[in-house]
C-alpha cells in the first residue's frame, strides 16, 4: 500500500511549491467520472487499462485526467491522484 500523505509531501517538496498551506483546494469537487478514472490511476493503471476497464476511449479518459488536474491545481496525473486522496476525494 502506497501512503498517499508520505508522497504527496514528496512530491511537493521536490516540485518546489512547499507552502505553509499544503492543500489550497479544500473545495475542489470532482465530477464521478473523474474520481472514477483518478482512482484506477492512483492504483497504477495507465490510461489505456482505465479506458479498456470502463469502457472508454483513451482520448475521454485522458480527458478526465486533465479536467481533473485543472481543478486540483496540479500538473501532472501522479499528483492530481495524491491530491485526490488526500482531499479524501478518492480511495485508491
Amino acid at each position: 500500500p502506497i501512503d498517499f500523505d508520505v508522497l504527496y509531501e514528496i512530491l511537493r517538496t521536490r516540485s518546489g511549491r512547499a507552502r505553509e498551506n499544503t492543500i489550497p483546494f479544500v473545495g475542489v469537487e470532482l465530477a464521478e467520472r473523474e474520481r472514477e478514472v483518478l482512482t484506477w490511476s492512483a492504483r497504477g493503471k495507465t490510461s489505456s487499462e482505465i479506458a479498456l476497464i470502463l469502457g472508454l476511449s483513451k482520448r475521454t479518459v485522458d480527458f478526465h485526467i486533465d479536467n481533473a488536474r485543472t481543478k486540483l491545481g496540479v500538473a501532472t496525473r501522479i499528483e492530481a491522484a495524491i491530491r485526490a486522496a488526500s482531499l479524501g476525494l478518492i480511495t485508491p
